[in-house]
């Protein structure tokens, strides 16, 4: 188990030097990433180090992905096991604003002695709904004395009475990250499974950046397997590693500062610069894992719209200051 300032070290080490001899370079399914995820990732609690780990191991961008998307959500709830797979549930039919979050929370007046709650609702796009353990539900505790919708974010193991996954149909790029609708029919919510909180402002508005660091981390993770395993040059592993250390500082940091999201902007376009830099070499990679990357490139420019946005805030709040 390394301490906090040895994480860093030994992350780094390991995108260079990967895994033990004997541990495996390819799988057949998410569930079995997974468990080696959960090997090589144990001597680490960092959420960051943990996507970078994951990625590390992976043998595609899919897995890459999981690894920063599960890490970012405990990185947001780290209440949450290190080794539970999680599901941050929000969308519903008419997005994820807080003015479209339907599916209702509230106090089942039956329960008298622990004073429980009862979710219902659907949420209409869960990424990983098929094997996330743990859902973390944005839902409606009613309305502020403002008149706002009450957001309130609360735990649900998927295997709770009332829980219902339906698969959709996957994406056209990494495929192998499976997305659901789930509802929930009138389940039941221990108090103590209720965060603490505003869950719009405290949960659901950061997670956005706090996600796009921890899944670039997983995608740089998934890139040094490449490096390493085809030889790319020295100076692409080099800007590769100085860009993983600049996505460890930021990592940390407070989602809603608009410096951040400013040091964001100007890293995400590194990040991106690179990838460009590097597209020679996938043509020295296997078949397969040049046609993976070809076809999961997309997952880059996902949100990149949104991004923009909240970079764009992010300069007009310094500006209001006298930036």
């Amino acid at each position: 188990m390394y301490d906090s300032q040895g994480e860093l070290e030994a992350a780094l080490s390991f995108m260079v030097t990967g895994p033990p001899d004997g541990s495996p370079v390819s799988f057949d399914a998410l569930s079995a990433w997974w468990r080696c995820f959960l090997d090589a990732a144990r001597p680490f609690q960092t959420p960051i180090a943990r996507a970078l780990i994951g990625g590390r191991v992976a043998d595609r961008v899919g897995y890459a992905f999981t690894a920063g998307y599960v890490s970012a959500i405990r990185r947001l709830v780290p209440t949450l096991g290190a080794e539970e797979m999680a599901a941050l549930c929000v969308s519903e039919e008419g997005g994820a604003h807080p003015r479209a979050i339907t599916a209702a929370l509230v106090e089942d007046e039956t329960k008298t002695d622990d004073r429980a709650f009862q979710l219902s609702g659907e949420k209409s796009f869960v990424t990983n709904a098929d094997l996330a353990e743990i859902m973390v539900v944005a839902a409606s505790a009613g309305r502020t004395p403002q008149g706002k919708n009450d957001i309130r974010v609360v735990l649900v193991g998927r295997d709770a009475p009332g829980v219902t996954i339906i698969p959709r149909d996957p994406l056209p790029f990494v495929p192998e990250v499976a997305h659901g609708r789930v509802r929930f029919d009138d389940v039941q919510v221990p108090r103590e499974a209720v965060l603490p909180g505003d869950g719009y402002n405290t949960y659901v508005k950061p997670f956005r950046t706090i996600e796009d660091i921890h899944v670039f981390g997983g995608l740089l993770g998934y890139l040094s397997h490449v490096a390493v395993r085809y030889h790319w040059p020295r100076d692409a592993v080099e800007e590769m590693l100085s860009l993983i250390a600049s996505v460890w500082s930021v990592a940390g940091a407070n989602a809603d500062s608009p410096a951040v999201h400013v040091a964001l902007g100007g890293l995400f376009r590194r990040v991106l610069t690179f990838l460009d830099g590097c597209e020679a070499y996938w043509k020295e990679t296997d078949e397969e894992t040049a046609r993976r990357w070809n076809r999961d490139r997309p997952l880059m420019n996902i949100a990149g719209e949104a991004r923009s946005m909240r970079l764009e805030a992010a300069w007009r709040r310094l500006e209001e200051r006298g930036v």
